[in-house]
């Protein structure tokens, strides 16, 4: 077992026992990221050249999940993705609910769509 910390990342790969034999098991920042091909170094430099991309494309590109990032990085939106503190998510769910957020349901003159109506669902 190999473990180091990356880029504010924690990394872990365990080599593989009997059926997964020539294969690497990784976790990251707490995540199984399942297996990779190799030992565990092999292992460790593949998921540093992922890290190394992730941080290249940005957190808000949405391209990689919440794990991907360094703690403290980042901020997870209404939907649990990943996405730059303070920014908007670039996931294309949230993209097409920021163009159309409010369904305009209303009920005696007052919107209930789930987007105007979360603070109050929230609380409950």
């Amino acid at each position: 077992m190999k473990r180091e910390t990356y880029k504010g990342r924690k990394i872990k790969a365990v080599k593989g026992r009997g059926s997964a034999w020539g294969y690497s098991r990784v976790t990251l920042n707490g995540v199984d990221m399942g297996k990779y091909m190799g030992d565990e170094g092999t292992a460790l430099a593949s998921v540093r050249s992922y890290i190394d991309h992730a941080d290249e494309v940005g957190v808000s590109s949405a391209r990689y999940g919440a794990e991907w990032y360094a703690p403290g990085t980042y901020e997870l939106c209404d939907h649990g993705h990943a996405k730059a503190i303070g920014g908007l998510c670039g996931h294309s769910y949230c993209e097409e609910r920021r163009a159309e957020p409010c369904a305009n349901i209303t009920v005696g003159g007052v919107c209930v769509c789930d987007h105007c109506m979360k603070p109050y669902l929230a609380a409950s």
